[in-house]
């Protein structure tokens, strides 16, 4: 049990690296695309699709990760019995 939760733990701890890094390159390429169309005198905003694209994949990736945890087993068996947190 203790080993499952170890895993999870570390496993939620690498996904939420995974997410900074690739928020961090998404500002940073997303950044650098404005100021490319900036200096090439405006016009069409074609950063938007880049923006928007990537952003429609990185924007589920986040909401899973703050979203709480999964229920666990213990806890359907509280809920199905019943039984409250401080009575288990």
């Amino acid at each position: 049990m203790a080993d499952e939760r170890r895993d999870a733990a570390l496993a939620r701890w690498q996904a939420k690296r995974s997410f900074t890094t690739h928020l961090a390159a998404y500002l940073a390429v997303n950044l650098m695309l404005v100021v490319i169309w900036v200096i090439a005198g405006g016009g069409f905003f074609w950063p938007l699709l880049v923006v928007a694209v990537w952003g429609a994949v990185l924007v589920p990736r986040g909401r899973a990760l703050a979203r709480p945890e999964a229920i666990t087993a213990p806890e359907v068996e509280r809920e199905t019995t019943g039984k409250s947190r401080s009575a288990a």
